[in-house]
Parts: C-alpha cells; sequence; structure tokens
C-alpha cells in the first residue's frame, strides 16, 4: 500500500548571501527516508527571501546554474545598496530600537524574489538522486556577516485530488500591492470553511488569477516602505533602482523559448515595462533568463516574470489535528494591481487533498 502522507521539517544554513542549496541533501542528511516512502513531495519555504524556481516538464529538475542563471537578471535591475525606503531603518515603525541595529538591508532581495517569480512552494517527483535547489538571496547579511537559518517543510504523497474551489473579491484600491491576509477580504476564512467542510489534513491550495486582468500574484512580506514604495517604483520602471553602471544579462537561450512558445497553462505571467501586467508571452522555462535587453539597450524589451498563481501548503495543526495553512512569520498571499486594472479583482482557490 502507498505510505500516507508525513510531513518533514529540514533546516538549511546558508553559507553566503546569495546561494542555491540542495532541500533534499539536508533531508537525506537529517535520516529521514520520505525520497525513498513517497512518490511526491511538496516543499514550502517559511521565507520572504528564499524560494524555488518552479520546475517545469520540459526541466523537472533545474540545476543549480540554471537557478543562479535565472535570478541574475533580476539581481541587475535590483542591486544591494540602492534607494530603497525599506532599507531606512529609522522609518521602519515596526522594528524596536534594537532590532533596527541588526535588522538586515534586503529590499533588494524581496525585489528579486517578487521580479523573479520565485515561490514559497513547489511540487517535485520523489527522486533521492536528483537534487531540489532553495534558492536564497539573503542567507548572509551583508553588513554584519550573520548567518541566517532557513526553514522548509516537507511533505511527502502519493497523489492530490481537488476536492473544493472558492473565489474572493478583491475591490478596487489606489494601491499597486494588496495584502490578501487582511481580514478584511476573508480569504483566510473562506480557506478554513473548505478545508474543514471536506476535512483535509494534507493538501495544497492554489490561489490564481486571470492573466489578462492586469492582476499578479506574489508570497512576500507586506511592509508599508517595500510595498507602497519600493514596489510601487519597480512595478512601474523596473530599471529605476539599476546603476548606470550595470548592464542588464541578456539570455539568448531564453529568446529561443520565446520563439519557439511553450504549453501548459500560464507558469510565469512575463510583461514589458510599459505593461508590467499584461501577459501575451509564452511561459518560462525554469533555465530562461526574467529579464531581457536588445542591442540598443532599449528599455522596452525589460521583463519581470509576474506570476499569475501562487500555491500554499496544508499540514496538520499539532494541537487538533486540522488542516493549517503554512505560512512563514511575514509571509502574506499579495495581490499585484495595475492601473488598468477591473474594479473588481476575483481570486480563485483551488484546494487540494494529498493522499
Amino acid at each position: 500500500m502507498p505510505a500516507p502522507p508525513r510531513v518533514v521539517p529540514v533546516s538549511l544554513h546558508p553559507q553566503q548571501r546569495v546561494q542555491a542549496m540542495d532541500v533534499n541533501a539536508s533531508l537525506q542528511q537529517s535520516g529521514a527516508d520520505l525520497l525513498q516512502t513517497h512518490a511526491q513531495v511538496l516543499y514550502f519555504a517559511h521565507h520572504t527571501t528564499a524560494g524555488f524556481v518552479e520546475p517545469l516538464p520540459e526541466n523537472p529538475f533545474p540545476d543549480q546554474r540554471a537557478v543562479r542563471d535565472h535570478v541574475e537578471p533580476f539581481r541587475t535591475l535590483f542591486p544591494f545598496g540602492a534607494d530603497y525606503k525599506h532599507d531606512e531603518m529609522d522609518r521602519r515603525r515596526e522594528l524596536s530600537p534594537q532590532q533596527r541595529e541588526c535588522e538586515p538591508r534586503n529590499a533588494d532581495a524581496h525585489l528579486v524574489y517578487i521580479g523573479a517569480g520565485l515561490t514559497p512552494c513547489a511540487s517535485y517527483p520523489a527522486a533521492p538522486d536528483r537534487p531540489v535547489y532553495l534558492l536564497d538571496l539573503d542567507g548572509v547579511n551583508q553588513d554584519t556577516g550573520r548567518q541566517r537559518l532557513r526553514r522548509v517543510t516537507a511533505l511527502g504523497f502519493t497523489t492530490e485530488q481537488q476536492v473544493s474551489s472558492a473565489s474572493i473579491s478583491v475591490p478596487s484600491q489606489r494601491a499597486t500591492s494588496v495584502g490578501l491576509r487582511d481580514p478584511r477580504f476573508g480569504l483566510f476564512d473562506t480557506l478554513y470553511a473548505h478545508l474543514a467542510r471536506h476535512e483535509v489534513q494534507y493538501g495544497r491550495i492554489r490561489l490564481q488569477v486571470s492573466s489578462t486582468t492586469g492582476a499578479a500574484l506574489t508570497v512576500n512580506e507586506y511592509e508599508p516602505l517595500l510595498m507602497e514604495q519600493d514596489l510601487e517604483r519597480a512595478l512601474q520602471s523596473p530599471r529605476c533602482f539599476q546603476r548606470k553602471s550595470a548592464t542588464v544579462y541578456s539570455n539568448s537561450h531564453s529568446n529561443s523559448h520565446e520563439n519557439q512558445g511553450a504549453s501548459g497553462g500560464n507558469r510565469h505571467t512575463s510583461a514589458p515595462i510599459k505593461q508590467p501586467f499584461a501577459s501575451g508571452r509564452p511561459p518560462r522555462p525554469a533555465t530562461a533568463s526574467g529579464v531581457d535587453s536588445n542591442s540598443r539597450g532599449d528599455s522596452n524589451h525589460a521583463l519581470l516574470d509576474l506570476r499569475d498563481y501562487v500555491d500554499l501548503m496544508v499540514v496538520p495543526d499539532e494541537q487538533n489535528q486540522q488542516g493549517r495553512i503554512v505560512q512563514g512569520r511575514y509571509q502574506s498571499p499579495i495581490l499585484l494591481r495595475s492601473a488598468s486594472a477591473p474594479a473588481t479583482v476575483q481570486v480563485r482557490a483551488s484546494i487540494y487533498r494529498c493522499v
């Protein structure tokens, strides 16, 4: 008989600020046999500056170089130490004086994470001999050298079944970004009602918007300076933080994939600078660059790799064994919207049970 779903926590210790770490290697070093006993593994990273480059059918296990190549162009767009309001610690009112002394300057890591379309949650076939890389963008404090602990939850299962769906309406707001953890939207109340009704203990939730509505989704920290100022500037003009001396990396492999097209649904929503939420391009493979430039340096050819969906993990609550949505302390699903977005954006949720 197939093994029942099982959860294993994984700890990783980055040695560099930007590092692709093999979660499967750490999983096996811990003594867990999850990769040997289950057919699939759903991974969830509890952080807003460390995530996965989601695998695609044509590249189910992106290697370390592919993961790094995917994100390097965005590090050029959003360099460390640029004019980010999130990094002005004296304005961060949610921090105590002691926290302001040690809080890392990492607005660049948040913007790279969002712009590159990284995800906290990704599913892979269980493969003991294949690496699964968590890409950390802020693993070591650039100013102090302090190393950070990274947490991943691995859920082993055999297959998944969709058991329910729901949708919420997010009314028009002037803000470019909307934190969906806000109880006024009722998203998590709705999700928990569906989990209880269908008795889902282990599972996955997919939140999705139509890629044609001028909206996108991410999971990140909903900190006002980051969301209302830095991210808004980046979405309006992705090159605004790029240093004049920097050259945007151009990946010819990515161009060839764009020209050939792809199938399988909108895994990523790539868009020109002037219309950062408009899709109309095929999804990018995990090895492709999310930023492109032509030989003339025309800024209209730069792309952000925004996503039209995000996934969340469900595991049993330790207290009552009911399904609990996994969330890192600072994580929130965030709706990104353009000026052309409709008065109300529908966010659809699909609930899956893992068995």
